[in-house]
Order: C-alpha cells, then structure tokens, then sequence
C-alpha cells in the first residue's frame, strides 16, 4: 500500500506536492497517479506553447495559428461587398466553427489552468487566471458569439438599434491577434522587455502629455487671432497642430501663418524629436538587457543541481531518480525509493 504522508522538510515545513512540470520527485512528494490530474496536466501542456519534442503540442499550435490566419483574412475580404453577397453563408459557417473551436480552446485552459501552481487554487487560482492578459484575450476573441446568439434576430426584431450594438462585438475578431503571442517567442520577448520599463515610460508619457499642453497653448496664444482660417480658435483645436509639430508627420492641413508660431512650431518639432529617441534608446537598452538574460538562463540549463532536484521541495535527487533528504546541517540523508515507500 503506497503512503500519501507528505513528511516535514528540512525547514521544518510540509512538502507540497503540487502539480509540476517535472515527473522526477523524490520519495517524499511522490504520489500514486491521480488519472484527473493527469489528465489536467497533459491538456495543460497540450495547449501551452510547445516545448521540447511534443509533436501533438506542435500540431495545436500549428492548427492554432492557421485558424487564427484564416478567421482574419475571411474578416477582411468579408468587407468587400460583392465578396460578402456572394460567400455570406460560407463565411458564416466558417466563423460559428472558428468561435467553437476557440471557445472549447478557452474552457479547457480554465479547467486545466490549476495544473500550473500559480493557478493551483480551484476557485481563487481559476479566477486569477480568467484576469491574466492572455486569458482576457482569449476571452475577447470569443465575445463574437454573442452577435451570433439565435435571440439575436428577436432583439432586433424590437431594438434594431441594440442589435447594431450586439453586431459590433464582431470587431472583437481581431482580437484574435493577440492569441499569437502565446506561440511566439519574440512576442512574449517584446512584451517582457516593456514590462521592464514600464515606470519609465510612464514617466515619459506623462512629460510628452505636458509638452503637448504646453504647446497647444503656445500656439492658441501666437496663432488664435491672427489666423485666417481658425484653425487655431481654441486649445482644443490647437492640440491637433500640436501632435502633428511633435510627431513630425507634417500632414500640411494646417501651418503657422505668425513669426512667433513659426519659430515655436521650429522648437517643438526638435523637442518631439528628442522625445521620442528617449523611448527608443530606453527599448533598445531593455531588449538588449532580455536577450542576455535570457542567454544566462540558456546557459545555466541542464545542470546537475537544476537536473537533479525535486521540483516541489528541493531534495536532491540521485542519477536514479530517487530522493536523497538533506538535513538542516547541510548532510545528506536517507535516501528514500519511492517504490519502496509505505510498503
């Protein structure tokens, strides 16, 4: 009869056995097989970004990624009107197949999201999850189904104006873009190098938000009476001007006509300049930062000591996969088989 004790470890706390991407545990977290968990496990990693040799993950993420391909060009040449005379039902089947398989796709990763421990929690870890940016992404690329609710064509039997509303969550299709993050390692690489930036460029944000009010009221103050086709008739207005001097697009729509909003149209179009190089060395920096983090991390894999570890409580682990307790002193303990365990 197999034990299921978790026994203290050498912290004095219990082990938690939780569910881990490795299947090397050492005798004191080693459980018998649970079939849901496992069940939960392998559609868990099914549906996570492929990794190593897992041939069926490839293929999800392939088909995935066709899918998403497919829905969206069917979404733009839909907007053709001859087009959509013609293939309208074609394109409608082919939508209410890409929401069930996105929405089965969706239900399953809820389901299976507390195979990874941090989503362990059945309730708390699910709820977690459904406010994590991919998940909400997930979520907004299924929205669609309710423009497709049959309750739909009695809604707008009463409210033709509420069923325009309802028919607007089809935008909600590119959305779907979003989802190829997921299978992308640039993407996730882009995404972590903002995030680790994030503070500062909110700071800047916040400054190029100053430097347009301040500019948008320079020019109000230098073109508002003077110009012949008052364009510059309130700081509202202004702000337009504004944003196109410190973009430097230079669209032609509207030009200073004074010698003060030519000269102040000069300086806020080299501060723009200066703006935005700030971002772009701040970017390049982060993503140079990630690229060799992310080489450290390459390199410091396959480890003996990362190898040979239990996942769950950090006992070490012999060439035979079996656990070896270490002691609070540092020495090593008993080594536990757990195919000899609680026999």
């Amino acid at each position: 009869m197999w034990s299921l004790r978790c026994l203290p470890t050498a912290s004095g706390g219990l082990c938690r056995g939780g569910a881990g991407r490795s299947r090397t545990l050492c005798g004191h977290c080693w459980q018998p097989p649970n079939t849901v968990k496992i069940i939960k496990q392998r559609i868990n990693a099914i549906l996570a970004p492929a990794e190593g040799g897992d041939l069926l993950s490839r293929a999800v993420d392939l088909f995935v990624l066709i899918l998403i391909l497919l829905d969206l060009t069917a979404f733009i040449i839909g907007s053709i009107p001859a087009v959509d005379a013609a293939y309208r039902a074609v394109f409608s089947e082919f939508e209410h197949f890409v929401l069930t398989v996105f929405g089965v796709e969706y239900a399953l990763r809820v389901w299976t999201c507390t195979a990874d421990p941090r989503f362990a929690s059945p309730f708390r870890g699910r709820l977690r999850y459904m406010v994590s940016p991919m998940a909400l992404i997930d979520l907004c690329a299924i929205l669609p189904l309710i423009a497709l609710l049959p309750s739909n064509e009695l809604i707008g039997h009463f409210f033709p104006e509420e069923l325009t509303a309802l028919r607007s969550f089809r935008l909600m299709r590119l959305a779907r873009l979003g989802k190829v993050a997921r299978y992308s390692i640039s993407v996730r690489t882009l995404g972590r190098a903002l995030r680790s930036i994030r503070q500062e460029l909110a700071v800047i944000g916040i400054v190029m938000l100053l430097v347009l009010l301040v500019a948008s009221t320079l020019f109000f103050a230098a073109e508002g009476d003077g110009h012949p086709r008052g364009d510059f008739s309130s700081i509202p207005d202004s702000m337009w001007y504004a944003v196109v001097v410190m973009t430097t697009v230079g669209l032609g729509d509207v030009a200073t006509v004074t010698t003060a909003g030519k000269v102040l149209t000069a300086i806020i179009a080299m501060f723009g300049i200066a703006m935005f190089a700030v971002p772009s060395g701040l970017l390049g920096a982060a993503f140079v930062e990630e690229f060799r983090r992310q080489g450290s991390e390459n390199d410091g894999e396959g480890g003996e000591d990362d190898a040979q570890a239990c996942p769950h409580c950090g006992a070490h682990l012999g060439s035979s996969g079996r656990g070896e307790r270490v002691s609070g002193s540092g020495e090593a303990g008993s080594i536990v088989d757990p195919r000899g365990a609680g026999r």
